[in-house]
């Protein structure tokens, strides 16, 4: 399935659905997602991804602490603890 979402984040349409749908909390649809952005190895490039940010941004926007933690972890590597503050 992650290899499925990361193709749909990268595309114009439905990385709207997908970003609409997690800000919706659908069906826990948000928690779904969010999981799996932190176990896909890819979370780097689909934050370089002219659709993909857009979705990475929301889901650190509406994820709780420890998931967004381990978002940052994933994402800036040893300066998480300097960038926390941002996404509070």
């Amino acid at each position: 399935m992650t290899e499925n979402l990361v193709d749909l984040i990268k595309q114009k349409f439905s990385s709207t659905i997908v970003e609409k749908s997690m800000k919706m909390k659908l069906y826990g649809f948000d928690e779904t997602v969010i999981r799996l952005l932190i176990a896909t190895p890819l979370l780097p490039e689909l934050l370089l991804d002219k659709y993909g940010n857009y979705v990475v941004q929301s889901a650190l926007a509406i994820c709780p602490e420890p998931e967004r933690d381990r978002m940052l972890q994933v994402l800036l590597g040893g300066y998480v603890n300097k960038f926390r503050y941002f996404f509070r």
